[in-house]
């Protein structure tokens, strides 16, 4: 209804989606923390959010929510199994062509909550780095897996540009949880 055009002015700046978006107690001691992906920042905001329910709700059982988690980061899921697994323990092993390429990742803390009991929520679309924590977490006795089945692919993936604004996805590795 403006006769007169309107100026406005834009700041453009990068927009940080939070990783962990949602955790509050969800019943008498029992925790929820949601996580959407792994990225560089991951592992710190579980943290804080599994801190803050401990000390402020003194939660004694957890649910991590990994549905619709595409994965990431291997370093964030392993960052994350260390506050749950003893210091030391192998989480994920990566191999590519031939035994040579082996690489394992072990957790690199000490835990924070090695006791609690811990329910963890997938589905066909959790993927990667959500199978590794997920994965890593039951073969070692600390979790119960629920939902349905994930992604499955295993599979470690590189990017790389190849020019004119084009990418090329190329496998690089293969992951192996504890279990194999």
């Amino acid at each position: 209804g403006e006769k007169k055009p309107i100026t406005k002015k834009f700041l453009r700046d990068i927009i940080q989606m939070p990783t962990v978006p949602y955790s509050a107690e969800v019943a008498d001691g029992v925790g929820y923390i949601v996580i959407l992906d792994f990225i560089d920042r991951t592992a710190a905001d579980f943290e804080k959010a599994l801190v803050g329910l401990v000390e402020k709700h003194n939660i004694s059982k957890l649910i991590i929510d990994l549905r619709g988690n595409g994965g990431g980061l291997v370093s964030q899921a392993v960052d994350i199994a260390s506050l749950f697994l003893p210091r030391d323990s192998r989480v994920v092993s990566l191999m590519g062509r031939d035994s040579s390429s082996l690489r394992e990742f072990k957790t690199r803390y000490a835990p924070i909550a090695e006791d609690i009991p811990i329910v963890v929520l997938v589905s066909g679309t959790s993927a990667a780095a959500s199978e590794i924590l997920a994965g890593a977490l039951q073969d070692l006795d600390r979790a119960v897996i629920m939902g349905d089945r994930t992604y499955g692919k295993g599979l470690v993936q590189e990017t790389r540009y190849v020019g004119y604004n084009n990418y090329l996805k190329y496998t690089t590795a293969k992951y192996y949880i504890p279990s194999g």
